[in-house]
């Protein structure tokens, strides 16, 4: 099944599709992320400098927030009916060490100017 964590239909038919063919869920993970919203194949360079806080335009920070942080919460809050009907369920939240907020804080860290203001602080959110 194919699950477009932005889309709100789609979440929403895919708890449905669940409910119906298995009843429950016992594991959820929420792996979802996206570094950029800009366009496919972008080289990994021009993701950085367009994720830079002085750059950054606030659609590009919306549309990688809306992943990897509302896309997140809307997953888990559609498929917790399903996951309370397991016997031990469990929510994996997947993220990277570029939302780590220690590493970040480190002015050595390599990724740090690279995924500064739109990648990383999404990928600590959830």
């Amino acid at each position: 099944m194919q699950l477009d964590v932005t889309d709100q239909y789609s979440i929403e038919t895919s708890a449905e599709c669940i409910r119906n063919k298995l009843g429950r869920i016992d594991v959820l993970i929420n792996n979802a992320g996206i570094s950029h919203g800009g366009e496919p194949g972008m080289k990994l360079e021009d993701v950085g400098k367009s994720g830079k806080t002085s750059v950054a335009s606030n659609d590009e920070v919306r549309t990688v927030f809306e992943t990897n942080v509302f896309g997140v919460i809307a997953v888990t809050q559609a498929m917790l009916p399903l996951l309370r009907k397991a016997p031990a369920a469990r929510i994996v939240n997947v993220s990277s060490g570029s939302g780590s907020l220690t590493l970040n804080a480190d002015p050595n860290y390599s990724h740090r100017e690279m995924f500064g203001a739109v990648y990383s602080p999404s990928k600590t959110c959830p």
